[in-house]
């Protein structure tokens, strides 16, 4: 199959967790669905139908695989998990109130919010190699399918936006700014905008360059109802 058959591409933000409500960084850990998560699963599926010839995957985090698990059984389609889907680990900062690391790690948690590629959490994982294990699970799914399917990929948020990021080239420093716009779906349809193998690193950019985005916005993922926007990459 040529780049200019696949099929499209849909990424989708899980639902929430129980610690999502609460304005917790989940990072990798695994943690249920809270009720309002359950609810908003048979938003997304009620979204998704439709599809046609739907490939459904997922990673293997108790939140992604129970929003694929209500997603595969409204839409009538097997889930497949996968390692290379799980959530970017954000180390110490796992578990932590948002508002207690903006204390805490005020600085820090500044430069990450204005660009991942220049500061990891303690003991966590560099953001760019996650979005490139996601690109890179995401593409080889995506070469084996014929050119009238749809691959919808069950992602955690921070990952959704990493992967978002890198498959359509846009540079790393935007990762954040995505993860707080809280899109619940993003279609990637044009075959020129995926990654092709040997595809160079984009550089990320200044972290000097553009509006400073205000802190009462929140990466951690939403802090209250809003079920997130629906919206094409």
């Amino acid at each position: 199959m040529t780049s200019s058959t696949r099929p499209r591409i849909i990424l989708v933000r899980d639902a929430l967790s129980q610690w999502q409500v609460e304005a917790r960084l989940q990072g990798s850990l695994d943690i249920p669905l809270s009720l309002e998560g359950m609810q908003e699963t048979s938003r997304i599926a009620q979204k998704l139908e439709g599809l046609g010839k739907a490939h459904l995957y997922s990673g293997r985090g108790q939140t992604s695989r129970e929003t694929a698990e209500a997603v595969s059984e409204r839409l009538g389609v097997k889930v497949r998990s996968l390692d290379d889907l799980e959530e970017v680990n954000l180390g110490i900062w796992q578990g932590l109130l948002l508002s207690d690391i903006k204390s805490k790690y005020r600085r820090a948690y500044r430069a990450w919010r204005d660009d991942p590629t220049v500061m990891t959490p303690p003991s966590g994982e560099d953001i760019r190699q996650a979005a490139r294990r996601a690109a890179r699970a995401i593409n080889d799914i995506v070469k084996k399918l014929d050119e009238d399917d749809v691959a919808v990929f069950i992602l955690p948020p921070l990952l959704k936006a990493a992967a978002a990021c890198r498959l359509t080239n846009r540079p790393a420093s935007e990762i954040v700014e995505r993860y707080e716009q809280n899109e619940l779906i993003s279609r990637l349809s044009d075959p020129e905008e995926l990654e092709q193998p040997g595809t160079p690193e984009v550089p990320a950019a200044s972290t000097t360059s553009g509006p400073r985005r205000s802190e009462s916005s929140t990466s951690a993922r939403r802090n209250g109802p809003d079920p997130g926007r629906v919206a094409d990459v």
